[in-house]
């Protein structure tokens, strides 16, 4: 007889069994209802997705039938509230000055004219998931987009919009490779824009006023993107090259893709534009405009002592004697490398100012660093800021870097003015040096009055006394914002 003892079980085991497998048809249950659960709540948010993408796909048709003449005013440029305001039309005492404004501007309502026969359109990657959008929104419109590879740019290419300039940089060392990839790009599609064919397109957040917004200090040299795309539609005036500012702060990424569809497809040739948060589209103009009211004294915070870093210039000279002697200053000159400021140190010291002259050092920033804390020291906190833009050797170091060096020398010293000469350079580089005093303005919560001025070829024939009271005036001008100028002569 068989003994089958060994399979036998006792009841409590069976029990303990049933429970086991009771247990596990429990799990298998809660699983599967949260399986349809997720399925559930996935199926929803597919909806929505597939929602905002019809939504923006009428936000297209709209922005193609609107009536955009509505557009085309002038924004209220007495209004304090207005980014880059000038305030009227008079001559300032001999002299013509124009300031850089915004303007609104409608969009002329057609495409760019490359896009539509496009055979092979690029977008780049802007990390917050712009890129894909866009691509979905323009082929979903017929045009031939798809996102850049990590390989580059290969041959072929009929269009890139490059939206790196979107990203938001946690250094200025990260800002600065965005422009550098922006540059890279504009010079590997430059061979088939100087044959009249193809576009180029630069979208970057820089507060969408091209400079005269506020915008995160850390974007600064994003200044250079704009600059570089008006350089290229210059040299390029047969092909499409565009520039668009865009003030994303608040904006979801669909409303993102959807205002540079808007734009790719309404907003015509226009090379620089850009799109405030609140909406209104900008270009800049230089306006005629009548001078700012100067205050007695220094603008702002104590500028006993000024740090001037200025090329070998006359005319730049002039206005920081001028400058200078109505603050009755002491100062620091800075020669940039190839200049010799000696005339200038002479002119200071019978102008009754205290002057200590030392070279431009910005590789080594100890003997600097020194020198600035021997003439604090002495003579008490730095109040004022004055550095000029001029031609200059090739193998010198770039303004951008020096203003830059200084600016952080200075950090903890209570500015008042940081004052930017501009004489003959390279638009790129005095764009740039621009968005490096405005970010600094910006750094300090408002707290620094920042004037850029540019020394017009006819500034130059004036008579000496009046052309440096011209410059001084700018510098110590009061107004609550940045300004820029361009100073002239009238001719008699």
């Amino acid at each position: 007889m068989k003994d089958d003892t060994k399979t036998k079980r006792s009841p409590e085991a069976l029990d303990a069994l049933l429970g086991a497998v009771e247990q596990s048809r429990e799990q298998l249950d809660q699983a599967h209802a949260d399986y349809m659960a997720a399925l559930t709540e996935c199926q929803r948010a597919y909806g929505q997705v597939m929602a905002s993408f019809d939504t923006l796909l009428q936000g297209i048709d709209a922005a193609r039938q609107a009536d955009w003449s509505v557009y085309g005013q002038r924004l209220d440029q007495n209004s304090p509230d207005t980014p880059g305001h000038s305030s009227g039309t008079e001559k300032v005492g001999g002299a013509w000055r124009e300031q850089l404004a915004l303007v609104a501007c409608a969009r002329p309502g057609r495409a760019i004219e490359a896009l539509e026969g496009a055979a092979s359109i690029l977008v780049t990657d802007d990390g917050f998931g712009v890129a894909p959008l866009l691509v979905g929104l323009l082929s979903a419109m017929g045009h031939r987009a798809r996102l850049a590879g990590p390989q580059g740019i290969e041959a072929g290419v009929d269009g890139i919009i490059f939206l790196g300039g979107l990203r938001a940089p946690y250094t200025l060392d990260d800002a600065r490779e965005v422009l550098d990839e922006a540059l890279a790009l504009g010079e590997a599609i430059g061979a088939r824009l100087a044959k009249g064919a193809g576009f180029f397109v630069t979208v970057q957040d820089t507060g969408g006023g091209l400079g005269l917004a506020p915008f995160d200090p850390v974007c600064a040299p994003y200044g250079g993107i704009l600059a570089s795309s008006e350089a290229m539609a210059t040299r390029f005036k047969q092909s499409t090259v565009r520039a668009i500012d865009l003030g994303a702060d608040g904006l979801s990424t669909e409303a993102i893709a959807q205002a540079i569809v808007n734009e790719l497809i309404c907003g015509g040739e226009q090379s620089v534009i850009g799109l405030l948060g609140d909406g209104r589209r900008v270009a800049l103009e230089r306006a005629p405009a009548a001078g700012l009211p100067v205050k007695p004294g220094a603008p702002r915070a104590h500028a006993g002592v000024i740090v001037a870093a200025l090329p070998q210039d006359e005319v730049m000279a002039e206005g920081l004697v001028a400058l200078s002697r109505r603050l009755n200053a002491r100062v620091l000159l800075l020669e940039q490398p190839g200049s010799s400021l000696a005339q200038l140190e002479e002119q200071l010291h019978e102008a009754g100012c205290a002057v200590q002259v030392a070279p431009l050092i910005t590789r080594d920033f100890s003997e600097l660093m020194d020198t600035l804390f021997e003439v604090r020291a002495r003579w008490g906190p730095i109040g004022a800021l004055v550095y000029g833009v001029g031609q200059r050797d090739s193998g010198s170091s770039s303004p951008v870097d020096e203003l830059n060096a200084l600016i952080a020398l200075t950090i903890n010293e209570p500015l008042g003015l940081i004052g930017v000469l501009y004489g003959e350079g390279e638009p790129i580089v005095e764009r740039l040096v621009g968005f490096v005093a405005r970010a600094e303005r910006m750094r300090r919560e408002l707290a620094c009055e920042v004037r850029l001025v540019h020394i017009g070829a006819s500034l130059r024939g004036a008579p000496r006394e009046q052309r440096a009271g011209w410059i001084a005036d700018e510098l110590m001008g009061s107004a609550d914002q940045v300004v820029e100028v361009y100073l002239g002569a009238r001719s008699s």
